[in-house]
């Protein structure tokens, strides 16, 4: 299932991919809000990283990744996060995990990412 989003002055686009995870995206002032929907867990796409790289490119700093429908996730899917992580910090940004549910938050905890990178339970 394709479709785009109008997010402020640019599209970013909604793709189901393979691996059965959905990213959105919204802007709200100056941050802006990635939501990742189903399970993000090998084999996993590289969709987050791309859509992190650009929105980067377009300028954006403050990057929400909003995972109250993340209903998975394991060592890759961790991996993708790290990867979205590094490509805003690269540019001076930050990114922010919010809305994951216990387990989600329990496996980022023992990765040690939440050491890292600001994970909210809510936001």
């Amino acid at each position: 299932m394709n479709g785009s989003a109008e997010c402020s002055a640019f599209a970013v686009r909604m793709a189901k991919t393979p691996e059965s995870h959905q990213i959105s995206g919204q802007v709200t002032r100056q941050l802006t809000t990635l939501e990742v929907e189903g399970a993000l867990r090998h084999p996993v796409s590289r969709e987050l990283r791309h859509q992190v790289a650009a929105l980067v490119g377009l300028g954006e700093r403050q990057i929400l990744v909003d995972l109250t429908r993340l209903s998975d996730i394991d060592a890759a899917g961790v991996g993708e996060l790290v990867r979205a992580f590094n490509i805003t910090r690269n540019a001076g940004g930050v990114l922010q995990i919010a809305n994951a549910n216990r387990r989600v938050r329990q496996i980022l905890q023992a990765s040690g990412l939440s050491r890292v990178m600001n994970v909210s339970p809510l936001y």
